[in-house]
C-alpha cells in the first residue's frame, strides 16, 4: 500500500469492501426503546461474498480497522457528513444504532511480510 493510495481504496479495487447504499438495506425497526440502543459512527461497507455490514471508524486513518456486524442487527442508519481525502475522495459518515449487546468481530488488516511469518506461532 502506497502513502497516496489508503486501505480503503485498495480494499474497494480488490472487491474486499464495497460501497453500501444505506438506503436499500432492510433494517429492523421495530420498537425499541432508544435507551436501550448504542450508536456507532464510520464509513459503511460491505462484502460482495456475504450479508456482513461493515463500518470504518476513521476511512482516512493509516490504521486499517473496521468493524463488521451481521445486517440484521443495524436498527437505523443516520446519514451524518462526507468527508475527503487529499486526492478527492468521499466517503460518508452515517451514526448507525444497535441494541445494547450485540456481539461484532473487530477486525485489523496487516500486510505480511517474511519478518513477521518468522514470529508468528505455528
Amino acid at each position: 500500500m502506497t502513502e497516496e493510495e489508503g486501505w480503503v481504496e485498495q480494499a474497494h479495487a480488490t472487491g474486499a469492501l464495497v460501497p453500501v447504499d444505506i438506503m436499500s438495506l432492510e433494517l429492523r425497526r421495530e420498537d425499541v426503546d432508544r435507551a436501550r440502543l448504542v450508536s456507532m459512527m464510520g464509513t459503511p461497507r460491505k462484502r460482495e461474498s456475504d450479508s456482513k455490514f461493515i463500518l470504518i471508524p476513521d476511512p482516512l486513518s493509516s490504521l486499517p480497522v473496521y468493524y463488521e456486524f451481521e445486517t440484521k442487527d443495524v436498527v437505523e442508519i443516520e446519514q451524518e457528513i462526507m468527508v475527503s481525502d487529499r486526492k478527492g475522495n468521499s466517503y460518508p459518515l452515517v451514526r448507525a444504532w444497535f441494541r445494547e449487546g450485540t456481539l461484532c468481530v473487530r477486525s485489523e488488516l496487516v500486510c505480511l511480510s517474511r519478518m513477521d511469518t518468522r514470529n508468528m506461532m505455528p
